[in-house]
């Protein structure tokens, strides 16, 4: 039986009316003024996957095309693409079709009316891929724990409420996938373990060990990066924050399953970002021990933080957090 392998795209919601891209290089036209639908074509290792995007797909679609900072390639020709990775969105039906491809796992390319473009700032288009693909290995969760490449990262625990489904995948030995759902919480978590190089092949600027949130139709979803040396663990949640310091159950339940994992066990949480317990001096452990132990109304109105908290602070992350 084919497994569906799901790659969730996390990036903010900015609804915007300009269909281009012009940033630091070449313009680009990618959508006409009306459009009624977009049809998406994933490409993955050979095998494909075709749908039509809803409205809010549409409307980051656009925002993540304007994004874009692209470079005319005249070396490139018109040639059939075969093999990796890949996306294709045809718009009404033809009225405008490019293609985003990342070829030789190296640069990653804008295919529009054969015209290539080098993408000097890649990322993966914002919208929720389902491909079948046939997983070269299946597991269950506690085999996944001792497997010989991923089982060091994978957690031994899981967030109280979230249940497997189907069963923890391995794709082409390099990817591990495991979907989680919460029927409570009608939220999903999908855990996916891969090498270091992988993720940041999909994500040049993905930051590691903090927790960002994202607005969705639906509400607030989190993800984050573990760092776990060669390797990095994502976390995805399609309906919960994590990283809302408020919530001090969902906060221990998620940092008890990170800490889980054997190539962890350390990790401690401040504002929205994990820390090694072990990279930590004994007073600035002891000042998190406080902090912990008040009311969230009153960490609001501490104005001293050590400093190797704020050397390692995530600036962004914070100014998120602020204005929840």
């Amino acid at each position: 039986m084919k497994k569906i392998l799901a790659v969730f795209l996390t990036i903010p919601l900015f609804a915007l009316l300009v269909g281009c891209s012009s940033n630091q290089g070449d313009s680009v036209v990618f959508f006409p003024n009306e459009i009624n639908k977009i049809k998406a074509t994933y490409y993955f290792n050979g095998s494909e996957s075709s749908w039509e995007l809803n409205k809010n797909e549409i409307l980051l679609l656009k925002d993540w095309a304007d994004t874009l900072e692209l470079r005319r390639d005249t070396s490139k020709k018109e040639e059939p693409y075969a093999g990796g990775e890949g996306w294709t969105f045809d718009v009404n039906d033809g009225e405008s079709v490019f293609s985003y491809f990342w070829i030789d796992n190296e640069d990653k390319y804008i295919d529009l009316d054969n015209k290539w473009y080098v993408v000097s700032n890649p990322s993966n288009p914002p919208v929720s891929v389902s491909v079948e693909v046939e997983p070269k290995k299946e597991l269950t969760l506690e085999k996944a724990t001792i497997d010989s490449v991923f089982g060091n990262l994978f957690p031994k625990k899981i967030m109280e409420g979230y249940v497997i489904d189907g069963s923890v995948g391995i794709y082409n030995d390099t990817i591990l996938v495991a979907r989680f759902y919460n029927e409570a919480l009608l939220d999903e978590m999908l855990i996916e373990v891969a090498a270091k190089e992988w993720f940041y092949n999909q994500n040049a600027d993905l930051k590691p060990n903090t927790i960002i949130y994202q607005e969705t139709t639906d509400g607030t979803g989190s993800y984050i990066y573990v760092d776990g040396g060669d390797y990095i663990v994502q976390y995805t949640f399609s309906k919960t924050d994590v990283g809302n310091v408020l919530d001090v159950d969902k906060n221990a339940s998620f940092l008890n399953m990170v800490n889980s994992a054997e190539q962890f066990g350390d990790f401690l949480l401040f504002e929205r970002r994990l820390y090694n317990k072990n990279e930590l001096s004994q007073k600035t452990l002891e000042w998190l021990d406080w902090y912990n132990s008040l009311a969230p109304e009153t960490r609001l109105a501490t104005s001293y933080i050590p400093e190797e908290l704020l050397s390692f602070e995530d600036v962004e992350a914070t100014e998120v957090y602020g204005t929840d």
